[in-house]
C-alpha cells in the first residue's frame, strides 16, 4: 500500500468550493483513479483541505480573458483545473505525477499558475504581470 497525496476537484459548481486536497492509501500501489476513491478501493487517511482553508484570501480560479501560459497555448477560460479528463493530480513514490496546470487567484487579484509535468513530478510557478499580459516564472 502507498500513501499519495492527490488534488481533487469536488462534484460542487461553486469555484471557489471545487478542490481539496486529499491523502489517499492507494491500495495496489497503482494508478490511483477517481473510480477507485468513489468505490472504496483507494481510502482518505486524512480529511480533505482546501486552499482557502489554509492561505486567506487565495484561491483556485483564473480572472476573466486570462492569456495561455504558453503562446498558443488553450486560455483556462473559467476552469482553474486543467488536469485531464479526471480533473484530479497524483503524484507517486517512483516521482511521476499527472500533468496539467491549476490557476491560482491571489490577493489583489494576483494571478498564478501551477505546472505540474508527469514525467518528473516536477513543478514550475509563473506570475502574470498584468501591466504587460506576460507569465513570469517565479
Amino acid at each position: 500500500m502507498h500513501e499519495l497525496p492527490l488534488v481533487k476537484r469536488s462534484q460542487s459548481a461553486n469555484p471557489k468550493q471545487v478542490v481539496s486536497r486529499a491523502r489517499i492509501l492507494n491500495a495496489f500501489c497503482a494508478l490511483t483513479r477517481t473510480r477507485d476513491i468513489q468505490s472504496g478501493v483507494d481510502l482518505p487517511i486524512a480529511a480533505p483541505e482546501r486552499l482557502p482553508d489554509q492561505f486567506s484570501g487565495v484561491e483556485f480560479g483564473a480572472i476573466p480573458g486570462l492569456p495561455p501560459v504558453d503562446p498558443g497555448g488553450t486560455p483556462p477560460g473559467a476552469d482553474p483545473i486543467r488536469l485531464g479528463a479526471g480533473s484530479v493530480a497524483s503524484f507517486s513514490a517512483m516521482g511521476t505525477s499527472s500533468s496539467g496546470t491549476v490557476y491560482i487567484r491571489g490577493r489583489r487579484d494576483a494571478q498564478y499558475a501551477v505546472r505540474i509535468f508527469g514525467e518528473t513530478g516536477k513543478t514550475r510557478i509563473v506570475k502574470l504581470e498584468r501591466g504587460t499580459g506576460q507569465w513570469r516564472p517565479l
